[in-house]
């Protein structure tokens, strides 16, 4: 199943990001890229963000991504979705410079946000994962890439 998971992080570029703060959980749809190891994620908001401070707050997150992008019309598949448990953590500053580059190169959409200067690209470590492959096979695993 570990397989399948990789393969869906691979395929996809949009999540959902899920922080939590003071008991209230927050959700945000995401651009991604996936981390060179395939077991962490990049992502860019801005530190006024509602996501960004309950991230300052607790390091803790949820992610989910799915298979409907990759879903052929017309064709009945059932989507599959994975939710991973994650962390928060800042980017090494060496890194900076070549994730927003990526980040652009990929996604030419997210220039408006690169150009701000509240801007921050920060990086979530998958650790745990559970695989829902259609409506009842389900799949739990870690992330030991």
């Amino acid at each position: 199943m570990i397989d399948t998971v990789l393969n869906m992080l691979q395929e996809n570029d949009l999540c959902v990001l899920c922080t939590e703060s003071q008991g209230m959980p927050h959700c945000s749809l995401m651009t991604y890229l996936l981390g060179p190891e395939g077991n962490s994620l990049f992502l860019v908001t801005s530190v006024n963000s509602r996501k960004y401070n309950n991230l300052m707050e607790n390091k803790n997150v949820s992610v989910l991504i799915d298979s409907r992008q990759n879903l052929e019309a017309g064709l009945i598949h059932p989507i599959k979705s994975v939710t991973f448990d994650g962390e928060f953590s800042e980017v090494d500053q060496t890194q900076l410079e070549a994730i927003r580059t990526e980040f652009l190169a990929q996604h030419s959409e997210l220039e408006e946000i690169f150009v701000r200067d509240d801007c921050k690209i920060f990086n979530v470590r998958l650790k745990s994962y559970l695989l829902l492959d259609g409506p009842v096979q389900v799949y739990q695993g870690t992330l030991k890439i």
